[in-house]
């Protein structure tokens, strides 16, 4: 469901580490052409390895090559050479703008991700709610349509698992639930910048027709896998779905055998 936050961070280092390492080969190879191409030009050089980085490692990769642009162009090409001191201030405000590059253009990588990450996920989510619901109005068996919306709940909370239970008994019913809002009650607050992380104890959904419940959802979570709120909400229209096409179904079937 969520491409970008299962890739390993690990590839992000490498390709920072990777980048760090070419710095310094640039560097030491134009250490002898400085007087010929001038230092400006070496940092703009190391300034674009920086932005590949950037756009391949994201944060990790940016930052980390733009600490070995910096590190490198102290070392090669400024004075005194082969030293991390620097007597200009003209090149320290090179060094400083190499840095400061690399956490531009990694904050800039990040937000990019975010909504391209957001972007795959509003898409996810509006086609399992837009099946759910084509299936509810093929109205078929509602064994079906609790396997497809105990499926859909799971895939959208990233649950370990999702378990209907049609009228349940209120003794042994977990006291967390995701409401009606997608609000959490019942659970301590885990938040995170991309949602709520829901434990490892069982919450609760109702699957409920204005008074009438049907019955509960019974979502095993993830533990340390955050939910947002937009995926809870959306949870939260599949159990409406779900109740709707119960009732639908129970008025059906008490209207034949009547």
């Amino acid at each position: 469901m969520e491409p970008s936050r299962t890739r390993d961070s690990g590839i992000d280092w490498f390709i920072g580490l990777a980048g760090f390492m070419v710095t310094f080969v640039i560097a030491g190879l134009l250490q002898t052409a400085n007087t010929d191409i001038g230092s400006t030009n070496v940092a703009l050089l190391l300034t674009v390895v920086v932005v590949g980085a950037g756009v391949v490692g994201r944060r990790r990769g940016a930052l980390t090559t733009a600490l070995g642009a910096a590190l490198s162009f102290n070392f090669f090409h400024t004075v005194p050479i082969h030293s991390l001191r620097i007597d200009s201030a003209k090149d320290i405000a090179t060094v400083v703008l190499l840095m400061l590059i690399g956490l531009v253009v990694g904050e800039l990588s990040r937000h990019r991700q975010e909504a391209s990450t957001g972007s795959r996920m509003g898409r996810t989510e509006l086609g399992l709610l837009h099946a759910n619901a084509e299936l509810a109005v093929a109205k078929p068996a509602p064994g079906e349509l609790i396997f497809h919306a105990t499926a859909g709940i799971a895939q959208l909370l990233g649950a370990d698992a999702v378990v209907f239970e049609a009228h349940p008994n209120k003794v042994g019913i977990p006291t967390a639930e995701i409401c009606h809002n997608g609000t959490i009650e019942g659970i301590p607050l885990r938040a995170t910048p991309e949602g709520y992380d829901l434990g490892d104890a069982p919450v609760a959904i109702r699957i409920a027709n204005g008074a009438f419940l049907h019955g509960h959802m019974l979502v095993t979570p993830q533990p340390g896998h955050p939910v947002s709120l937009d995926a809870r909400v959306g949870a939260i229209v599949i159990a409406d779905q779900l109740a709707m096409a119960l009732t639908i179904a129970q008025r059906t079937l008490a209207t034949t055998t009547a």
